[in-house]
């Protein structure tokens, strides 16, 4: 029977996915102290979707970080930068949230065009 994964490692998981050779990626002590001091502030959610933000965002912030490889969980959750980085994060979430889908009516096929070489009955008589 599969055990469930804590709230911090779902964290720690969410961000090794990310990285560049995920097997490498160790929870260190330093690690898991910073994960469980922010667990104890933020939402685990909210901690995955500033990893989600950071890996997957268009925006400049985010390009910046993966450019210069300021990847690393400490970095990303620089306790001075982690509201902002939340709150650009959430906006990101905003624009790439599924819409609902709106199916349009459907509208009758139309009849089915005649191509045939010979002329209708109505149509030969009328010759």
């Amino acid at each position: 029977m599969p055990t469930e994964l804590t709230d911090l490692e779902q964290v720690f998981n969410a961000w090794r996915a990310g990285q560049r050779a995920p097997s490498r990626c160790l929870l260190s002590e330093v690690r898991e102290k910073r994960l469980k001091k922010l667990l104890q502030t933020y939402e685990k959610s909210d901690l995955i979707l500033v990893v989600r933000w950071v890996y997957e965002s268009d925006d400049d912030r985010a390009i910046y970080l993966r450019d210069n490889r300021y990847t690393d969980l400490l970095e990303i959750f620089r306790l001075e930068k982690l509201d902002a980085r939340l709150e650009m994060a959430e906006a990101w979430q905003e624009d790439h949230s599924p819409h609902p889908i709106v199916e349009e009516p459907r509208k009758k096929p139309a009849p089915p065009v005649h191509h045939s070489p010979r002329l209708p009955a109505q149509a030969r008589r009328r010759i």
